[in-house]
């Protein structure tokens, strides 16, 4: 049997975390930071990326892409399957509508997810099993989830790098 050393790895869902993550991070063996925080605060999200793995720390860290947020969920008050996506939107002027974070994030990885929260008629639903039938939309969304994961957090440091002469 193999045995794979333990790894103590923690989320991090939101910047008011940073102070506690401060105090623990030389315990950490990596972290993961959620996309939807990234969509909404990109450059406070890749300063603490640059802050916990930088040169001085390089802790190794992961982005969650939430794909996950655009499945059916159960209501935690009726316990019944809800595939209208209602917990990723919030009350805005005009009704309810997707967060601009979970809204950004689906339009980076692309179909399927970008239809769920775009003007498509009627899509006003969670992806399910059955928008994955077609192998060139499986790799597809691998291949873009994968260049999120890989390249979202550089972008803010690009576009600083930029504008410096």
């Amino acid at each position: 049997m193999t045995v794979v050393d333990p790894s103590v790895i923690l989320r991090l869902g939101s910047h008011s975390e940073k102070d506690y993550f401060e105090k623990v991070i030389r315990f950490l063996d990596g972290y993961i930071v959620a996309a939807n925080l990234i969509e909404a605060t990109p450059d406070a999200s890749a300063s603490l990326v640059f802050r916990f793995s930088g040169r001085k720390r390089d802790v190794p860290y992961y982005i969650d892409p939430m794909t996950y947020a655009f499945g059916a969920y159960i209501d935690p008050s009726t316990g019944r399957i809800r595939r209208d996506l209602d917990w990723i939107k919030s009350d805005q002027k005009h009704g309810r509508a997707f967060k601009r974070s979970y809204k950004a994030l689906a339009e980076a990885i692309g179909t399927p997810f970008a239809d769920t929260v775009g003007q498509v008629k009627n899509r006003n639903r969670a992806v399910s099993p059955s928008d994955f039938s077609d192998g060139s939309t499986c790799t597809a969304v691998c291949r873009h989830t994968a260049d999120y994961q890989l390249e979202t957090i550089s972008k803010p440091f690009e576009a600083v790098k930029s504008t410096i002469p």
